[in-house]
């Protein structure tokens, strides 16, 4: 795949893999100081329609909130794409403190709504912890 520059418009597509691949080091060494790391399991096809500037604002919101409640992790960030919705995975095997994690959480969703997104978290066996965040994959509607 071609190195994708990120685009300075809302409105141009963007790829999700690059996009992720462009906000995943800020969050490195937050990660790297709870002994965890990322991998973007992100697949190089999925072209991003919606605000880009939103999604990476999510995304690097949701990053932020991962990295720091995890303990010695590999945090797994995965995404599918289902017509006009993308869905989103952020896997997380050794979260330390799902309280926080699901407090954090709250301040993000008025900004997922912003692009007609929905988050969720789902927690499987006290520790691995699994956001679900998904949006509708259409450009801005500018009224």
């Amino acid at each position: 795949m071609q190195n994708h520059e990120l685009l300075s418009t809302p409105d141009q597509q963007i790829y999700l893999h690059q996009l992720l691949g462009n906000i995943l080091p800020g969050f490195q060494q937050v990660a790297q100081k709870h002994k965890s790391f990322f991998v973007n399991e992100v697949p190089e096809d999925i072209l991003i329609s919606a605000d880009k500037n939103v999604v990476a604002s999510v995304l690097g919101n949701l990053l932020k909130i991962v990295s720091r409640n995890a303990d010695n992790s590999c945090i797994r960030v995965s995404a599918k794409a289902y017509n006009n919705v993308v869905l989103m995975h952020v896997k997380d095997n050794n979260t330390s403190n799902n309280y926080a994690l699901n407090s954090s959480l709250s301040q993000v969703q008025p900004l997922v709504g912003k692009i007609g997104g929905f988050i969720d978290i789902n927690t499987q066996r006290q520790k691995a912890t699994t956001i679900a965040f998904s949006f509708s994959n259409l450009p801005r509607q500018v009224a």
